[in-house]
């Protein structure tokens, strides 16, 4: 329940500080075998060509870090790191 809460209100926050005024519609590219990270980062621009706010700014670059940190311990903990 307080999830939905904070989604919901993280959401609305995100549309009214949105600074693109005009979300341009890009259909997105099949993999076609492209490597992962050209696909992430494709599918990233097309997302922040939309969506870019101060919620967007903070709590996804979070997001990241926190995947990040989880995979480095991960490595540790196979000893592939």
């Amino acid at each position: 329940m307080l999830q939905e809460l904070l989604a919901f209100l993280l959401d609305g926050l995100h549309e009214d500080l949105n600074r693109v005024k005009h979300k341009p519609y890009k259909k997105s590219k099949d993999a076609d075998g492209r490597p992962d990270e050209e696909v992430a980062d494709e599918y990233w621009a097309s997302h922040i060509a939309r969506n870019d706010s101060i919620i967007v700014d903070v709590c996804q670059v979070r997001i990241i870090m926190i995947i990040q940190a989880c995979l480095h311990q991960i490595f540790i903990f196979l000893g592939l790191g």
